[in-house]
């Protein structure tokens, strides 16, 4: 596999297929839970060849994100500990020079076009329930053993065009020794709803912002990774 096909529906099972024209049981998942997570809606025969195309282009350009935690004893009062958001991952780059290294190799290979597509945002409207703008950013990362994030809520109140909310919607691609890996997201205003999210294909979309985390990426080898790609889009303005 050299390339991406162009308009996300190529990546579709059948199942996935019935979720963008609405028909699935998925269709406003986001509107009744800020977090959703899939597996069997991307085509299971095309996850090898779309890992080892990612892995290709862009695993030697990764650059490591780790911001680990203040330490123990740093509240100066019982029980007010913070906690900033810690956790350690890689990535590929997102300014300077590096970016746009990332920007063409992205569009070589057909990932931006995808991501950019019609129907990767109708599969994303289809989930949040409401109508969204066009891609507002694209990032791919990568978790290795052990790689994490912390307790956070991507919260941009900073940022005019995410400051009322917007949706992710992430694309899992694993190596076949990834074994497990969990998400924890805030459901009745407590961090206690769970689940896996390291399967291969698995589809993951969140409301956000929202308090989450997820767990320490678990392999069999130290080789194994599991592969991010992920789109952002900002609701549609209101006429």
């Amino acid at each position: 596999m050299n390339q991406f096909p162009h308009e996300f529906e190529g990546l579709l099972s059948r199942a996935g297929r019935r979720l963008l024209a609405g028909k699935h049981p998925a269709a406003g998942a986001l509107q009744r839970e800020g977090f959703f997570a899939a597996t069997g809606l991307l085509e299971p025969k095309l996850l090898p060849g779309c890992r080892k195309l990612i892995a290709r282009t862009f695993d030697a350009l990764l650059v490591e994100i780790s911001r680990p935690l203040p330490p123990a004893n740093a509240s100066t009062e019982s029980y007010e500990d913070t906690l900033p958001k810690v956790g350690r991952m890689f990535s590929v780059p997102i300014d300077g020079v590096g970016q746009l290294l990332v920007r063409r190799l992205a569009k070589e290979i057909g990932l931006l076009q995808m991501l950019e597509s019609e129907s990767f945002r109708r599969f994303s409207e289809v989930l949040a329930g409401v109508p969204l703008g066009p891609l507002a950013a694209a990032q791919v990362l990568c978790n290795r053993r052990g790689d994490y994030a912390g307790p956070h809520t991507d919260n941009h109140p900073n940022e005019p065009g995410a400051k009322d909310g917007y949706v992710d919607v992430h694309l899992t691609l694993t190596s076949p020794g990834v074994r497990e890996q969990f998400i924890v997201y805030q459901r009745g205003g407590h961090l206690n709803a769970m689940q896996p999210i390291a399967a291969n294909g698995t589809i993951t979309a969140y409301r956000l912002p929202l308090w989450h985390y997820t767990t320490p990426l678990q392999t069999r080898a130290e080789h194994d990774r599991r592969w991010l790609v992920l789109g952002s889009f900002h609701f549609a303005a209101q006429p």
